[in-house]
């Protein structure tokens, strides 16, 4: 497979699930071996929803996808929790209705202003008609009554003209209240919506087919993953939903091999977590041997060329047995050096036996099932004023733990007595309701008799003169206006009316979804066993201090913080180990193996287990660094102790392999030297240095295809210069 090259600075991201080694051919010159890691060509990031509109806050966590997991599109994700947002949008409802019904008030009122205006403006003409009668009659009227009538004409004349413009001012105001009033409408309207998206924004689903990966964040002053119940703020980046049937390799490479690369050049991928050991040949190449006996015989012939071109001895023979004498003691010396090489060497037996490798872990053990209590996510201020202690066991129903509600029975207090005023409020509203209508309807009688009475009198207007015929129409033209206006008055006020019941009964609406958003808060101050076991109480991470090793457990007096995990419910009827495997390991582990469990606290018993379970995706480790990815495995373990609990540390030995009747050394016992795997064999006459083939590598012993046999003694130790030369 053709794998790109990228000279880019790798960045360590949640999708990234192995490092890699890879070798390039860099322009046919020697291979160049780079370091990288794995990430998808396609990606989708997952964050925490940016929330619309002020005072936000954080979220917390309820439900959360478990990583590695295979979604599909559409698939929830992860699941915030909906209160805050709710109460946000059932408010923001209310302030919204409460706006409709204040348009409706104030044009039921505006309709009766408009009425009156109307009226006032009739009659206003009708008084200019009257007047203008006035002064036709001056001719054979007293100069004064004749000056008076021309005064009344032009006051009602100043008068029509000045109800004219009052009128249509006071038209063009109240649309502008009315206009004001949409405006905040709207607003309002606004605010809902936002408030009812970001409710529906608590539900975050998978846009993509593909494989959750969880991202590291900082937290409890480490880097970590998110879990349930925990606050995060928005805008974080909490997981990728990554396409893995499509990868590649992103590496660093120096500026000075840049040159030696070229895109498309072919490579070969080695991952680190599937990487077989390759063992160095026994037998060293054909050429390698050649040279090194062409050595040995050209030293052996230049050694015969010295000794024959030596001059010959002219010392006496004394000189000759004293040489002869020293070249004894040497060698006996040198025999001695390596018998006392080879006693003070440390030496194991070889022995045929069953080849067993394993992986030796450490982990807690952990209930297969268990409830986590934590703090409510919603309330002020949550201090602990009670809490079971450690160890403790309940029932289902018990009460665990309660926080402080003082203050939200004060609100509740509140809420109650603004509930039962808004209730009152509503009496009140309909009775004047009914009083302002009836009082619209009684006024609207009276005119409308009135105005029969006119339209009676009208009827003598033929025998009557033209002036005073003229003043009876005008009258009757005053008692119909006025009726027109009192009807449009009783619309208005049954307009009006209705919309003030509707604001009280909103009011009351809203201060009845108060109280029982409170009495719930109040509920869920008290916390209790869904189920019957012993409490674990979990520790505090904002209650640990400079200098502390570790956190405190929560206690009485505390104060959480909303979602925190405070205890927790084991299940301990069925128990599994939880450990982490690191990457260079992955590939030799699977599930089904059989593991065999110690548990510290439990010392006398052996634990039989099997490996159920492996993270499909690698989790960096930040307790060290640079950081290293291990793979999260979960033991399931059958035997159940009364004695175990939960988070009790634990190590266990997975068996990767099995080999019956194979040779066995320690893993001490076996040297490198060049290419070559070797050994060194003890006996009487010295050290043998002997190459040998490895049939299997272990973590305490290595099988050997051949070299040695069964009951020969191996050094522990690789001896130093004469010893091992044999």
């Amino acid at each position: 497979m053709a794998w790109r090259i990228c000279a880019l600075v790798v960045v360590l991201v949640g999708a990234l699930v192995a490092t890699v080694s890879g070798t390039v051919e860099a322009n046919g010159a020697s291979a160049l071996r780079l370091q990288g890691s794995i990430e998808p060509l396609r990606s989708h990031p997952v964050v925490v929803p940016r929330l619309a509109g002020s005072g936000t806050g954080t979220l917390v966590i309820v439900r959360l996808v478990k990583p590695g997991t295979r979604v599909k599109r559409g698939d929830l994700l992860i699941e915030f929790d909906r209160q805050a947002q709710i109460k946000n949008a059932h408010d923001r409802q209310a302030e919204y209705r409460d706006f409709v019904e204040q348009i409706n008030r104030k044009r039921g009122e505006q309709i009766t202003a408009s009425a009156h205006g109307e009226a006032e403006l009739e009659m206003a003409k009708n008084a200019v008609r009257s007047a203008e009668l006035e002064v036709a009659k001056n001719d054979i009227s007293p100069p004064i009554t004749a000056e008076q009538n021309r005064l009344s004409l032009d006051e009602a004349r100043a008068r029509l003209e000045q109800l004219r413009r009052t009128f249509e001012l006071r038209r063009k105001a109240d649309t502008a209240d009315v206009r004001g009033l949409e405006i905040q409408r709207d607003r309002a309207m606004n605010a809902w919506k936002h408030a009812e998206s970001n409710a529906a924004k608590m539900r975050v689903v998978s846009p993509i087919d593909g494989m959750v990966v969880l991202k590291s964040t900082w937290k409890n002053g480490t880097m970590g993953e998110v879990q349930e119940g925990e606050e995060v703020r928005s805008g974080l980046g909490i997981m990728d939903v990554i396409d893995s049937s499509a990868m590649r390799v992103r590496v660093r490479v120096n500026q000075a091999d840049v040159s030696g690369l070229r895109v498309g050049q072919s490579a070969r991928i080695t991952l680190d977590s599937y990487q077989h050991d390759v063992e160095p040949r026994p037998d060293l190449p054909g050429g390698v041997q050649h040279r090194r006996q062409r050595s040995a015989s050209d030293a052996g012939s230049r050694g015969g060329d010295r000794r024959a071109g030596g001059s010959p001895m002219k010392k006496p023979t004394a000189i000759l047995a004293v040489a002869i004498v020293v070249a004894l003691s040497v060698a006996a010396v040198a025999s001695l050096r390596r018998d006392g090489a080879a006693s003070s060497l440390p030496t194991a037996l070889v022995t045929k036996t069953t080849f067993v490798d394993f992986l030796q872990l450490r982990g807690e053990i952990r209930p297969v099932r268990s409830v986590v209590l934590t703090a409510p996510s919603t309330g002020t201020d949550l201090q602990i004023v009670d809490l079971a202690t450690n160890g403790a066991r309940v029932s289902a129903g018990d009460v665990v733990i309660t926080f402080d509600p003082t203050v939200q029975q004060r609100t509740l207090e509140t809420k109650r007595s603004e509930l039962k005023q808004a209730e009152s409020e509503i009496e009140r509203t309909e009775a004047e309701q009914r009083r302002r209508v009836a009082a619209a309807q009684s006024e609207l009688d009276e005119g409308r008799k009135a105005l029969a009475r006119a339209r009676l009198e009208l009827q003598g207007n033929e025998l009557r003169a033209r002036l005073d015929a003229e003043k009876y129409v005008i009258a009757a033209s005053d008692a119909d206006a006025h009726v027109r206006e009192l009807e449009k008055k009783v619309d208005g006020e049954r307009i009006a009316a209705t919309a003030d019941v509707a604001m009280a009964r909103q009011k009351r609406d809203k201060a009845a979804f108060d109280v029982r958003d409170t009495e719930r808060i109040i509920a869920s101050l008290q916390v209790r066993a869904p189920i019957g076991g012993s409490i674990s109480l979990l520790p505090n991470f904002r209650a640990g201090g400079p200098g502390m090793r570790a956190a405190p457990e929560f206690k009485r007096g505390d104060r959480a913080w909303f979602g925190a995990a405070i205890a927790e419910l084991p299940d301990l009827t069925s128990i599994q180990m939880t450990a982490r495997v690191d990457e260079a390991d992955r590939g030799r582990v699977q599930t089904g193996s059989g593991v065999r469990v110690r548990v510290d606290a439990v010392p006398d018993r052996e634990l039989n287990g099997t490996l159920s379970d492996i993270s499909v995706v690698a989790k960096p480790d930040f307790t060290t660094w640079p950081p290293v990815r291990n793979f999260d495995v979960v033991v399931a373990i059958p035997d159940v102790d009364p004695r175990l609990r939960s988070g009790m540390s634990a190590s266990a030995r997975v068996e990767l392999d099995r080999l019956a009747d194979v040779v066995v050394v320690p893993i001490g016992a076996v040297f490198q030297r060049g290419p070559a795997t070797v050994v060194f064999i003890v006996a009487r006459g010295g050290i043998e240095t002997r190459t040998v083939t490895v049939l299997r590598r272990g973590r305490d012993q290595i099988a050997i295809a051949a070299g040695v046999a069964e009951n020969e003694r191996v050094a522990l130790k690789e001896p130093g210069g004469e010893a091992a030369g044999k």
